[in-house]
């Protein structure tokens, strides 16, 4: 199985917007996306717009929070691949940003991903994670 890619904005998402500072992370999502990785289903590339000093800062303040990303700003080495070279826009199955007009989370998890190794539980907090990250916008 392959595993899901997800796209995920830093400031108002992971976190509270403070920028150029840190906010109070978004610990259902944090959660969610950290089980998820670690039971092998998804990649996640950070998604935002720091630069510099901000984004060392939030990299840093991921690999704090027990998530390396597998992507800075960047695609996956596999997708470069497919698409013959590093497109400007990343490729991802699934955006997670509070600017987003839409959060299509139910559809994320079809007939690709093999559901039995996700369970009831880490879904829920995925949801869960994707809905709160909203409240920050």
């Amino acid at each position: 199985m392959t595993p899901k890619i997800i796209a995920v904005d830093f400031d108002g998402t992971l976190c509270e917007d403070r920028y150029p500072n840190i906010g109070e992370p978004n610990i259902p999502l944090l959660n969610a996306l950290r089980e998820l990785k670690k039971a092998g289903l998804i990649e996640i590339i950070l998604w935002t717009c720091r630069k510099g000093n901000e984004l060392d800062n939030a990299i840093r303040w991921l690999w704090n929070h027990d998530i390396q990303p597998d992507a800075v700003n960047s695609n996956l080495p596999r997708i470069i691949r497919a698409f013959g070279g590093d497109t400007r826009k990343v490729y991802a199955d699934l955006y997670i940003d509070d600017k987003s007009f839409e959060c299509k989370f139910d559809d994320f998890l079809n007939d690709d991903v093999d559901t039995t190794a996700l369970t009831e539980e880490a879904y829920s907090k995925f949801v869960k994670g994707v809905i709160e990250c909203r409240m920050y916008a």
